[in-house]
């Protein structure tokens, strides 16, 4: 049985960074993925989408924590969306529910995120 490739793509919508990521996020790949969130969250909110993730360990998850500090620290939002159940086990489990904005799928975090910053129409 062969490990899933990890893979992160990043996309710029509007003043939102979209980071989708699938495969295996832990030891060995989530230095990827803190890179991205640290060049993202410096400049504007982000959405991580991992509806491809297939496992997530402790080092993924701080990765998470420590781009939501990051976020925070400067004025910018880290979302979560489409999360499979396993990583949102971990969430649970975790505690973590409570800081993270968690959405379904990647429109509901956009919308959210987008429609929040501002009011234009």
């Amino acid at each position: 049985m062969s490990r899933p490739t990890f893979e992160l793509a990043r996309a710029d919508r509007d003043e939102l960074a979209v980071l989708t990521v699938s495969g295996d996020i832990d030891v060995d790949t989530a230095w990827r993925l803190r890179e991205e969130l640290t060049t993202a969250l410096a400049e504007r909110d982000a959405v991580v989408e991992m509806s491809g993730v297939d496992f997530l360990d402790s080092t993924g998850l701080g990765v998470l924590v420590a781009g939501y500090q990051q976020g925070r620290n400067s004025g910018h939002r880290l979302a979560i969306a489409a999360a499979p159940r396993r990583v949102l086990d971990i969430l649970e489990l975790t505690q973590l529910t409570t800081i993270f904005n968690l959405y379904p799928d990647l429109d509901a975090a956009i919308e959210a995120l987008l429609g929040s910053a501002s009011s234009a129409g």
